[in-house]
C-alpha cells in the first residue's frame, strides 16, 4: 500500500468528532491512489461544513500537497475541475 491509501484507510476509521462520518462515502469512492481532486473535494467540504477537526484538515492538507507533487499539479490547474465550487 502506498502513504495516500494508508492515510485513507485512517480517516475511514476517524472518530466522529474528528471526521464527520457524511464524508465517509466521498473518502471510499477514492481510487486506491487517492487523486488530488478527490482529496480537494473532501478538504473543501470538510472547511467550508466545518466537518472535521483542525488535525484532519491538516491531514487531509497534507494528503493534496503529495498528491499533486506526485501527479504533477497545482491548486490553479485543479481549480477547473472542481465543480462543487461552481
Amino acid at each position: 500500500m502506498s502513504e495516500l491509501s494508508d492515510l485513507k484507510a485512517l480517516l475511514l476509521e476517524a472518530p466522529a468528532d474528528q471526521l464527520d462520518h457524511s464524508m465517509f462515502p466521498l473518502i471510499e469512492a477514492w481510487d486506491a491512489e487517492p487523486k488530488a481532486i478527490q482529496i480537494l473535494e473532501v478538504l473543501d467540504k470538510c472547511i467550508y461544513y466545518a466537518l472535521a477537526s483542525g488535525f484532519a484538515v491538516k491531514a487531509l492538507q497534507v494528503m493534496l500537497d503529495y498528491a499533486m507533487t506526485n501527479e504533477g499539479t497545482t491548486l490553479d490547474q485543479l481549480e477547473p475541475l472542481a465543480v462543487w465550487r461552481q
